[in-house]
């Protein structure tokens, strides 16, 4: 009799335990339900909470915006897609009503980027992450643009650059993702390099930048030129490419390029800033 009652008790403990388990995964991913079935299920991806101080000191709260669309756009002032962009997100945070418009910029402090604002008239709001926790939580680099919806979930994200027309349609969900190449961190990076010496690793950065610093056996090739010497110095399509530029703003716009081109290998290792081991 005691063990048969051991057994029930057990039995409702797992059931319990269970039902807390899967409460909380629920709690935690958002899964919209199809109306048929062959309509595609959308599971919704929540945006990670995080806290920075502005420009004048107060604390920002993400979780300050539920309940509106939020735009968030990552940037750094020495990103030159980002300074062709910040006039158009300039243009849009003050032009739009329906939308927050956040920025965070990715390691400039706050005097430089007080100053960067004032020389070229922007409004835009601006969160430093002098120490980049927030950008390497979202493993963002210069320039990375993240939709968030009311309910406090990502529905769109790209890296790299957009004109205003883009931004636009980003919002609108017009413009869609589809990122057609890998992401791949620089520990993966390392260790596949490693294993396979086919791997070609390119850099897309200028040649001053080359020179300056860059990752041991890695190939120029400026992005400005890569569209027409790709298919002459790249031959094997379907060789493994790992790309990289200053802060991953170049190299997911290299990575896109090169998918056009017809290659089929590609991996957007992302901004040398963020590399952690030899450099030449």
């Amino acid at each position: 009799m005691k063990k048969k009652t051991l057994l029930i008790t057990l039995i409702v403990a797992i059931v319990i335990i269970s039902g807390y388990m899967l409460r909380e995964t629920n709690e935690n991913t958002q899964i919209v339900e199809a109306e048929d079935e062959n309509q595609e299920v959308e599971v919704k991806m929540p945006a990670i909470e995080f806290t920075l101080e502005d420009l004048l000191g107060s604390r920002i709260y993400l979780s300050d915006y539920k309940g509106k669309k939020v735009f968030l756009q990552f940037w750094t002032i020495g990103c030159t897609y980002c300074k062709e962009m910040m006039p158009y997100i300039n243009e849009v945070y003050i032009e739009r009503n329906d939308i927050e418009v956040i920025t965070i910029n990715s390691g400039d402090n706050k005097e430089r980027i007080q100053e960067y604002l004032e020389e070229n008239n922007y409004k835009i709001k601006v969160l430093p992450d002098i120490n980049l926790n927030v950008t390497n939580q979202y493993n963002a680099g210069s320039p990375t643009s993240i939709l968030i919806d009311e309910e406090g979930n990502i529905i769109n994200r790209v890296t790299g650059k957009m004109n205003k027309e883009e931004i636009l349609d980003f919002i609108a969900l017009k413009l869609k993702t589809g990122i057609p190449y890998i992401n791949i961190t620089d520990d993966e990076a390392k260790e596949e390099i490693e294993k396979d010496s086919s791997i070609i690793l390119l850099d897309v950065r200028t040649e001053e930048e080359y020179n300056e610093k860059h990752i041991p056996n890695s190939r120029l090739i400026p992005i400005e030129e890569l569209e027409t010497r790709a298919e002459k110095e790249l031959k094997e399509k379907d060789r493994k490419i790992f790309i990289y530029c200053g802060s991953g703003g170049r190299s997911a716009t290299a990575a896109r390029m090169l998918i056009d081109l017809g290659y089929t290998n590609v991996y957007n290792l992302g901004g040398i800033i963020h590399w952690k081991y030899e450099t030449e």
